[in-house]
């Protein structure tokens, strides 16, 4: 007598398999976000660190008397965006170039000049990966 009670509420494989088939495409869609979720956060932190690493070098150049200045520059950089005072020990390289032409739009008495800042990393690879930022330096002389 006691089984055809539970008879009536057990599940059917039907009701089963189809239960199995929306947990798993929602867990599926769950990973996928947090795969792009960890990709954007990485690419943020590289944006931050790479804005960081700009301003240090722009600061620099900015307080550097132009007529001393190399027209390329090195500067190397650890892991964290610290600033490094050689290449071993280094993961990003930003070269900054300056370039002969003048910012669009600035008049001839004003003393800017353009930087081409090329960041490199890692700083010691062959054919390292590269990201490149224009910006406008004040002379100081």
């Amino acid at each position: 007598m006691r089984l055809r009670r539970w008879a009536g509420r057990a599940f059917s494989l039907v009701e089963i398999v189809m239960a199995l088939g929306i947990a798993s495409f929602v867990l599926l869609s769950l990973l996928g976000l947090s795969s792009l979720t960890l990709n954007q956060t990485q690419q943020s932190k590289r944006d931050i660190l790479w804005m960081n690493m700009a301003q240090s070098v722009s600061t620099e150049l900015r307080s550097a008397k132009w007529n001393e200045l190399a027209s390329k520059t090195t500067f190397y950089f650890d892991a964290d965006g610290k600033r490094q005072s050689n290449a071993p020990g280094a993961f990003y390289k930003v070269e900054a170039k300056r370039t002969s032409s003048r910012p669009p739009g600035v008049p001839a008495d004003v003393e800017m000049e353009c930087v081409n800042l090329v960041l490199s990393w890692p700083a010691d690879a062959v054919k390292p990966q590269q990201a490149t930022q224009p910006i406008v330096v004040v002379r100081h002389e």
